[in-house]
Order: C-alpha cells, then structure tokens, then sequence
C-alpha cells in the first residue's frame, strides 16, 4: 500500500459516483500484492489517520422472506438493498438505500447518522416509506451483518473509483463464517469504460468480471432453505454450501 500517493476523504469527494456503473471482479488473496503494484502507477489511495485499508462493518435488513434476496436472485431490475455502513476507523455512521435500475445503474442514497443504530430509526423509516411504498419500515429486520477491510482507490483523472475488500467476514446471530482467501474488487465509473487501468489489468493477468453480491453469498451460508440456483457455481467456486 505504500507504492500509492495517498488522498484524503475531500479529494475523494470529487469522484463520489453515487449514481453510477459497477465492474466486479473476484481473486485469490495470493494476486493481491501483484493487483495494488500494478494499480499504484493509474490511481491514488485514500488515506485517514495514517491508514490506507480500513475496517467496516455493515448491517443489512430485508423481509422475514427475503424480498431484497429474492428480487436479485432472480434478476429483477429496479431492485434495491437497505443497510447500516459503520467506517469503523473514522466512526462515521451512514444509513443507506442501495438501487440497482433495469439500466444497471447503482444509485445510492445515503443518511448521516450520529451513531451505530439497534434498529431502524424515524429519519430512516421515513426514507424506506416514502420511496419503497407500500412496502413499510417495520416490515423489516436485520438479515446479516458484514465485516471487511476495505482499500479505496481513485484513479489519477479523477473519472473513477476502485475499491478492493478483504478478510471478509459474515455474522448471522452468534455464527460467523470467514471468506477470506478471496479478495473482492469494484470499480465504480459514471460510464463503463473499458480503457479503465483497471479493466486493463484484469485483462491482462486474467481476473474475469464477475457478477459478485456480498449480500447474497454471505446469506446463503446460514439460510440453506434459500433458493440459490442462479448462484450455484459461485457457491461451488468461492464457498462450500
């Protein structure tokens, strides 16, 4: 990580992309060091209180039956995914609704908060009423909870994002299961553009795109009973169900 020049969150700032097209791609822990030295020369690395890979925490919610699962699962467009981000390092608290149009879009919107919650709060509930209707706030609980390390990159320009998690780690009540020997990338640009370095890199040392829902890989490994057969040979390829 110190091959990079560092940035800071208001640098960052001028490449937020909350509405925007995501790339995944997945590897193995032992590209790591090969993926960042070849990334370190086309992007900069966010860097707070003299930490360049930061820990986060995520609480998502869904129905009793999994809607949110379910519509990914089978593909729908304009399906969305409800969380709690806690940046465990900085102690800044988001609430947010994640939106995937038919267009395959990522639209983001976010809340501040002034701590972790237990459960979902007013400003929240008001949120999830007004644009989810008729589905309501207290027909959700908590789903699973997602801890990870996170590396931010921002290319050079300033056209776009990337980020790399590690040491993925899934909670489901007192269970946890660990995934990680892989290592989970995403690009995040205003418009797909295959020129990126990091398309570019992938290409090149063989990392396929891959559509890639922590979300939905991690609940699978409690929730046998989930229909998963769009996500069969992920299971096989990442995980043992």
């Amino acid at each position: 990580l110190s091959q990079f020049q560092p940035i800071g969150l208001k640098e960052l700032d001028q490449v937020s992309l909350l509405n925007r097209v995501d790339t995944k791609f997945v590897f193995p822990h032992h590209l790591l060091e090969q993926v960042l030295t070849e990334l370190s020369k086309d992007y900069y690395i966010l860097e707070t209180s003299n930490t360049r890979a930061h820990a986060y925490e995520s609480t998502y919610y869904d129905t009793p039956d999994r809607l949110f699962y379910t519509q990914h699962h089978n593909k729908k467009g304009n399906r969305v995914k409800i969380r709690y981000r806690h940046y465990m390092d900085s102690g800044l608290v988001f609430f947010e609704i994640k939106a995937k149009s038919n267009k395959g879009r990522t639209i983001k919107e976010r809340q501040k908060l002034a701590h972790y919650p237990k459960e979902i709060g007013q400003v929240e509930a008001g949120m999830i009423n007004q644009q989810l209707a008729p589905l309501q706030a207290h027909s959700l609980e908590p789903s699973i909870e997602i801890f990870f390390t996170r590396i931010t990159l921002a290319q050079k320009t300033f056209e776009e994002r990337a980020t790399i998690d590690i040491n993925l780690c899934y909670q489901q009540g007192t269970q946890q299961k660990k995934m990680d020997h892989w290592c989970i990338a995403e690009l995040k640009q205003g418009t797909a553009d295959r020129n990126s370095p990091m398309m570019q890199l992938s290409k090149k040392i063989g990392i396929r795109s891959n559509r890639f829902s922590k979300y939905c890989i991690g609940l699978l490994q409690f929730e046998k009973q989930l229909k998963y057969n769009r996500f069969k040979s992920k299971m096989k390829q990442f995980t043992t169900i």
